[in-house]
């Protein structure tokens, strides 16, 4: 009968030890998937960042030249009401 019951302390305490390993890895295993999914996150923003900047230089020269045209045709509109 102590024999049974040191093997049921025995489970107990290694049951035990056996939740907080699992707890332990996988918690773990958790925050190394949330690193690499950050580095990954990290790489193409830049892609994107890049892209994004390009886009708007282009929209800032297409949308200047569109600017200089307009004034310039209101002038144009300008001398010929006078002439």
């Amino acid at each position: 009968m102590y024999q049974i019951k040191e093997n049921f302390d025995e489970t107990e305490i290694l049951k035990s030890q056996c939740d907080d390993n699992l707890q332990i890895t996988t918690t773990q295993g958790l925050a190394a998937g949330f690193d690499q999914k950050a580095k990954s996150l990290s790489r193409s923003i830049k892609y994107w960042v890049v892209g994004l900047i390009k886009l708007y230089v282009q929209v800032v020269i297409s949308g200047g030249n569109k600017f200089k045209n307009y004034l310039q045709s209101l002038i144009l509109i300008k001398a010929l009401g006078r002439a």
